[in-house]
C-alpha cells in the first residue's frame, strides 16, 4: 500500500474518479457515508467500476471486524491473491469491497473462511467493507483475476 501512497497525483486523481463516480450514480454517496462512518477521510478509486458492484456493497455489505491472518502474496495484487488462493481451496470464499489503511479506503479483496477467519493476502488494513463473493461470482472473479494477472506479467516481460 506504501507505494501506492508514494505519489500524491495518483491519491488526487482516485480521488476525483470516486466522487465523480458519486455524482453520476447517488448510491455511490450510500457507501460513502457508510464508510466514513467507520472511519477514514478519503476514498480513492483506482479503477473504474460498474455500478452493480456499488449497489451490492450498499445492499450487501458489512463491516468485517474480525483479527485479520496474514497470509502475504504479492505486493499491491490482492485480486490475484485472494484470486488465486480460492482457487484451490472450497473452504475459502473471496469478499470484494474496501480496505481502510493509512485513513484511504481503496478497492480491496480480502479472504474469509468457513471457520470465519478473516484472510489478509496484502498488508493489514484498519477497518475492512465489503461483500462476499456467491459461489458463481467467485468463480468468474477467479477466472477474470487469474487470466488478466497473467496477462499484465506476460506482457511486461
Amino acid at each position: 500500500m506504501s507505494k501506492l501512497l508514494e505519489s500524491n497525483e495518483n491519491i488526487k486523481e482516485w480521488e476525483i474518479k470516486f466522487e465523480k463516480h458519486c455524482e453520476k450514480h447517488h448510491e455511490c454517496n450510500q457507501l460513502k457515508e457508510t464508510l466514513l462512518k467507520i472511519g477514514g477521510k478519503r476514498i480513492l478509486l483506482q479503477f473504474d467500476q460498474e455500478r452493480p458492484f456499488f449497489y451490492n456493497l450498499i445492499t450487501r455489505g458489512k463491516e468485517f471486524r474480525l483479527e485479520p491472518l496474514l497470509e502475504r502474496g504479492i505486493t499491491n495484487e490482492c485480486h490475484f491473491n485472494c484470486a488465486k488462493l480460492a482457487q484451490s481451496n472450497e473452504h475459502l470464499r473471496i469478499v470484494l469491497g474496501w480496505g481502510l489503511w493509512a485513513d484511504y479506503w481503496f478497492l480491496h479483496s480480502w479472504l474469509f473462511s468457513t471457520a470465519e477467519i478473516l484472510i489478509e493476502t496484502t498488508e493489514l488494513m484498519d477497518a475492512y467493507f465489503g461483500y462476499i463473493l456467491s459461489k458463481e461470482e467467485q468463480e468468474k472473479y477467479i477466472q477474470y483475476h487469474i487470466s488478466n494477472y497473467e496477462k499484465r506479467i506476460s506482457y511486461e516481460n
